[in-house]
């Protein structure tokens, strides 16, 4: 099922003037209401409103993690991009620091060493905040399954641009794809499992 475009999950506050003040997290990307168009912008009054929104990238091919870079540069530029890495393992060490803890975590599932379900299973393991977007460049049904046990809000190819936007808008609202549990929900499936006690979660 393709991710859903966040037009309709956007929250909005009419202001002075007649002007839309959306919240911090919200302003992704403001798809046209063009009929015909599929295209995303980002009007003057709204930018910096995404400010906060800190993500982390983790793809095992250098040039596609420079690629899907250049793409918040170029079409998210108010998302901040903390850190990228071809090694899931230093993915999973990241995470654990609090300086560097993202708020969106964009996983490939296709890494050398560790598998990109592993890396999410690993995180959710000491984490229920981190928001985690499974991509991949095959086919999304191969890893849908063990991508939903292992904690993951969604999944998304990487072969469309604006696919992959639609997924990270709607992910950063704070949405999840049909069928993929809260982060909330699976680290606190997984502590249970495993006989730990879940710490309480804020938000």
């Amino acid at each position: 099922m393709p991710p859903v475009c966040c037009d309709d999950a956007v929250p909005s506050v009419p202001v002075a003037g007649g002007v839309f003040r959306l919240p911090a997290v919200a302003l992704l990307v403001v798809r046209s209401k063009i009929k015909g168009m599929n295209t995303y912008s980002e009007p003057d009054h709204l930018t910096g409103y995404c400010a906060d929104a800190r993500v982390a990238i983790v793809d095992n091919d250098e040039r596609a993690l420079e690629s899907v870079v250049s793409l918040f540069a170029d079409r998210l530029p108010q998302i901040d991009v903390i850190w990228s890495t071809t090694e899931g393992l230093r993915a999973i060490k990241s995470c654990k620091e609090h300086e560097l803890k993202p708020d969106l975590l964009l996983l490939d599932m296709s890494l050398e060493g560790i598998q990109g379900p592993s890396v999410c299973r690993g995180i959710r393991r000491f984490d229920g905040r981190i928001m985690i977007l499974a991509m991949t460049s095959f086919s999304v049904n191969y890893y849908t399954s063990a991508v939903k046990l292992s904690g993951a809000q969604g999944i998304v190819s990487k072969n469309d641009e604006d696919d992959l936007l639609k997924a990270i808008c709607r992910v950063l609202l704070g949405n999840r794809m049909e069928g993929f549990a809260s982060p909330q929900k699976r680290y606190a499936l997984d502590s249970f499992a495993s006989g730990a006690r879940p710490r309480h979660i804020h938000g």
